[in-house]
């Protein structure tokens, strides 16, 4: 089982957030607007930089805080096996802000080998740069959660509704949701007055269902249910790995002894979302 704490980040560039979840009205978009504004760097670009000198930043920041069980086993990796992969970092300024790498950092660091880590430039523009974080984050072998990317799809869309980035349906729902899902997520922050102050998607939500009169739609029950069994599905994986997937019988089993006297109902559903899905087994797991 896996029993990792979560160090919440000490960002060098704080954007507000507070411990309930909010954050100062449009600090993204400023935050975006400012590094949009700094000018490229043209000067030589090191193979490798000071871990102090490379910043981190809420705006690129992907998951909800440091896994120490994460960077441990990166720590031995980087022990026993030398240089983790480079660093993705953005130069704007004469500053280094950090892209994707923030284990690795954190496992160079606990190494005491922080003052030559390995780095890549990101050629491209700060918008571009926060898809570029998102895309690769779903490529490692720690996987995302469904928090995680539903906080990713709602960061991007609060800056495009800011003005501050330009991003499509489909750039969006590429963090790892639904198209749906980011059409809700724009809805959401059109009918709160508060909207841009939600730094997570959660409290975001929360405060949406308690609208005075508001009801639900059929297709946001849908959503919140999916949303739930996703991150149910999330964290059986972070327990078990997907070994059980390819031991169906055992997995049956342990949802009878589970769903007890509900197993016939949960049989029924499962018979009606397979009947009512046009089922492709090479997306069976697309999260891992």
């Amino acid at each position: 089982m896996l029993n990792d704490t979560i160090e919440q980040n000490r960002l060098t560039c704080s954007l507000g957030d507070t411990s309930d979840g909010q954050e100062t009205e449009d600090t993204l978009a400023a935050e975006m607007r400012r590094l949009e504004a700094l000018p490229t760097d043209t000067s030589p670009m090191p193979d490798r930089m000071r871990a102090s000198d490379l910043i981190e930043t809420e705006l690129f920041q992907v998951r909800a805080g440091i896994f120490t069980a994460h960077v441990e086993s990166l720590c031995r990796a980087l022990v026993h096996e030398g240089d983790l992969q480079p660093l993705l970092i953005l130069r704007r300024g004469g500053q280094a802000f950090l892209i994707d790498g923030w284990h690795r950092k954190r496992a160079y660091e606990q190494a005491r080998r922080g003052d030559s880590v390995p780095v890549i430039e990101f050629q491209g523009t700060p918008q571009e740069a926060l898809l570029e974080g998102q895309r690769v984050n779903k490529l490692h072998t720690l996987a995302m959660t469904k928090d995680e990317r539903m906080d990713c799809a709602w960061k991007l869309v609060k800056l495009d509704a800011s003005g501050a980035c330009r991003y499509t349906l489909k750039q969006i729902a590429a963090a790892g949701v639904s198209e749906r899902q980011v059409t809700f997520m724009r809805r959401v922050l059109r009918e709160l007055k508060d909207g841009f102050e939600h730094a997570r998607w959660k409290t975001a939500q929360r405060a949406h269902s308690n609208v005075a009169g508001r009801e639900y739609t059929d297709d946001e029950i849908e959503d919140m249910m999916e949303a739930e069994a996703t991150a149910l599905a999330d964290r059986m994986v972070r327990v078990f790995g997907t070994r059980y997937a390819d031991r169906p019988e055992v997995l049956a089993r342990a949802i009878e002894q589970y769903a007890g006297r509900r197993t016939p109902e949960v049989c029924r559903i499962l018979t009606e979302r397979n009947r009512a899905d046009d089922w492709d087994e090479h997306d069976e797991f697309p999260d891992f």
